[in-house]
């Protein structure tokens, strides 16, 4: 019984710094800094990788990283942000946040860096499933690009 109690304020306590962590690394996104964003959104990812908002959030932080990178890094970084996108969809299939920032990046990033029309026409249509007609899946936050 008393290890089932430690446990649970163990997790408690991890949730506690994640949502610190996500909220230094949403801080800094809004001040553009996305290298300390994304050391933070990979922090929170850490503390509590159950988490779907942490990864896509780590994401949108590489894929703006990417846009200013030289070419090497800029691959570097639009990998990252393709499995960061792929982990929130494994989470969370159902988020269309997760579904619409996946999808864009499935459409703009060239084949090489793994771009995919067809997966993102899938999402799309997954994404028209779960949202009413006219509504945004991300109003209000900034997409990421490869």
């Amino acid at each position: 019984m008393a290890s089932g109690i430690f446990l649970l304020m163990l997790n408690a306590y991890a949730a506690d710094l994640a949502a610190e962590a996500f909220a230094r690394g949403k801080t800094a996104f809004e001040r553009r800094d996305f290298a300390l964003a994304l050391d933070a959104f990979e922090q929170a990812h850490q503390q509590f990788p159950s988490d779907e908002r942490y990864t896509l959030w780590a994401g949108r932080a590489a894929g703006r990283m990417a846009e200013s990178a030289g070419p090497l890094r800029a691959f570097s970084l639009a990998r990252k942000t393709r499995r960061y996108f792929e982990q929130s969809y494994a989470l969370n299939p159902r988020n269309p946040e997760v579904l619409a920032d996946l999808a864009e990046f499935y459409e703009k990033a060239p084949g090489f860096m793994g771009g995919d029309a067809g997966h993102a026409r899938r999402l799309r249509d997954e994404l028209k499933v779960l949202e009413p007609a006219g509504a945004s899946p991300s109003a209000g936050t900034p997409p990421a690009s490869p």
